[in-house]
Formats: structure tokens, C-alpha cells, sequence
């Protein structure tokens, strides 16, 4: 198939590729800013869930008989969808509480805790909250400080205890994500509902009304002149239709005035002929009216030879 292609597989193909482009980049950007949306919205919802369980964790550490009430809230904390691992690590480096029963006691370098063993310690030294992204931001490492209860004679509490809190962020994000693919299946049936009509209009205002065009072009060449485009509209197609429909009238009106002119000079080549006037050299009425109906071009050609004979 030569290029340009046909504007009716042209103009289709166009849509589609372009609409598809455009879905694509529209879902993507929509993913991304999903992502950025949950991971913004987790972090600050921990951020906040961690500091109040703090707060309410150095009040028990201050209350007497308070061991039970502290197992209550870590395990409460660790059964909210989203939290893998709770746990509440003293300042001998060793686990007090977790909702993992199997790690109380253990070791802090024994457990996921102590990967963050600086940023652990950074926190005891600050007194203030930190709020990591790790494991390709799929999860939020949250580790506040907790004060513990005072020693004997201590006014203000020196020992440090640290709620370390592992965050999933993937259920988040799977959320996020069929979120934006519902959004992105709605506006992407609405920008193939834009393209099919765009695509119509093109259909109907532009390939049929061309091919109209065509068509009269091909019955014209083939030598019939009554055929006319006919195209209606104030547009470049409607003013190549009327000067194709004034081209056609003219030749036909051309062609009409050439028969009779024909005719005429063979009807007084004819009677000069039978008055035993000199024979003249002229085109025989069957070879004429034969050539009439051929194309205009032809008629300009015999009628031409005939009188410069």
C-alpha cells in the first residue's frame, strides 16, 4: 500500500494510538501521585498513632501495677491492619513488650530493631520521633521515645525506652492502586468516547464528502457529464465541489454546443457532395457521431481535424 495511507484508516489510527498514549500517561501519573498520596497519609497517620501510644506508655511506665495494661495496648497497637511489629525496647537494649510474645525478652541486635540500631540511637539522644521509608517503599519504620518510669531520687525520668513500629505499606498501596485504575478506567472510556466522535465527525463531514468528490471526478472522466459532487457547506470540500460542479457544467455545455456544430458542418459537407460541388475531404458522419460519444476531448480532436481540412 503506497503512503499516505487512506484517510479513512488514517484518521481511526491516529485516535487510537494518540488515546492510547495519552490513557497511558494519564494512568501512570495517577499511580505515581496515588503512591505519593498513601505513602504521605500512612506516615502521618502513624506518626501520630505512635506519639499518643507514647504518651500513654511513659503514663503507665510512671503507674504502679501496670505491666498488664502495657501487654494491652502494644498487642491492641500491633492488631491495627498495617502494623507487622509492635514493640516497646528498655534501655538495656532488650525487648519488654511486643505483640510477638516470642520476642519479649530477646535481644534488641536479635531482632528487625536492630538494623535501625543508629537512627535508635539518635532518637534516646534527641527525644525526638523518626519516621523511616525502607524496603523500597513498601514500608514505614516508626521509632518514638518512651520514658521510662524514674529511678530512686530522680525528679525527671533519665531512662529511655524506644516504641519501634513496622508499618506495611503495600496493603496502602494496593488500595492506591485500584483506586487509580477505577479513575483511570473512567476517564479513559471517556476519552474513547471523545475519540469515536471525533471520528464520526471526520467520517461524516470529511471521507464521505471526499469520496462524493471522487466518484463525480471518476464518472466525468469517463465521459459523463450530467455527474455532479453536490456538496453542501461553507468549507474548503463544499468550494471544490462548486468549482468542480461549474467546471462539469461548462464542458457540458461545451460539448453540447461542438455536437451541434458538428452536425451541422457534416449535414453541409453532405449536400455540397450530392449538389456535384467539389469533393472535400471530411470526417463520415458514422466516424463523427461515433467519436460524440467519447469523451469531450476526443470530440475536440475530430472536430478539429475536420476543419482544417
Amino acid at each position: 500500500m503506497r503512503l499516505p495511507p487512506p484517510l479513512r484508516y488514517t484518521i481511526p489510527a491516529l485516535i487510537v494510538v494518540f488515546g492510547s498514549l495519552a490513557g497511558l500517561s494519564s494512568f501512570l501519573q495517577e499511580i505515581n501521585e496515588s503512591y505519593r498520596i498513601a505513602e504521605q497519609t500512612a506516615s502521618v497517620n502513624l506518626r501520630t498513632s505512635t506519639a499518643q501510644t507514647s504518651r500513654v506508655l511513659e503514663y503507665l511506665y510512671r503507674s504502679s501495677d501496670s505491666e498488664n495494661q502495657i501487654k494491652t495496648l502494644v498487642s491492641q497497637l500491633g492488631s491495627y491492619p498495617g502494623y507487622m511489629s509492635v514493640m516497646v525496647l528498655g534501655d538495656n537494649n532488650k525487648v519488654e513488650e511486643s505483640n510477638d510474645y516470642r520476642q519479649k525478652g530477646a535481644a534488641v541486635s536479635d531482632t528487625l530493631a536492630g538494623t535501625y540500631s543508629p537512627a535508635i540511637s539518635t532518637v534516646r539522644q534527641k527525644l525526638s520521633g523518626s519516621i523511616l521509608t525502607v524496603d523500597n517503599k513498601n514500608k514505614l519504620i516508626s521509632i518514638s521515645p518512651v520514658l521510662l518510669a524514674s529511678r530512686a531520687g530522680e525528679l525527671r525520668p533519665s531512662r529511655v525506652g524506644i516504641l519501634f513500629v513496622e508499618y506495611d505499606l503495600k496493603s496502602v498501596k494496593h488500595y492506591a492502586f485500584n483506586t487509580a485504575l477505577r479513575r483511570a478506567l473512567i476517564s479513559n472510556a471517556s476519552l474513547i468516547a471523545f475519540c469515536l466522535l471525533i471520528w464520526l465527525f471526520f467520517e461524516f463531514a470529511l471521507n464521505k464528502r471526499i469520496q462524493r468528490l471522487v466518484e463525480a471526478s471518476n464518472n466525468l472522466g469517463e465521459g459523463k457529464l450530467d455527474s455532479r459532487s453536490v456538496l453542501t457547506g461553507s468549507d474548503e470540500l463544499a468550494q471544490v465541489s462548486a468549482a468542480f460542479d461549474s467546471m462539469a457544467e461548462k464542458m457540458q455545455n461545451n460539448s453540447g454546443h461542438l455536437e451541434k456544430l458538428a452536425v451541422s458542418q457534416c449535414s453541409a459537407g453532405m449536400q455540397k457532395a450530392a449538389n456535384g460541388g467539389r469533393q472535400q475531404n471530411f470526417v463520415s458522419a458514422t466516424e463523427l457521431f461515433t467519436a460524440l460519444s467519447d469523451t469531450p476531448s476526443r470530440i475536440h480532436a475530430t472536430t478539429g481535424a475536420w476543419l482544417m481540412r
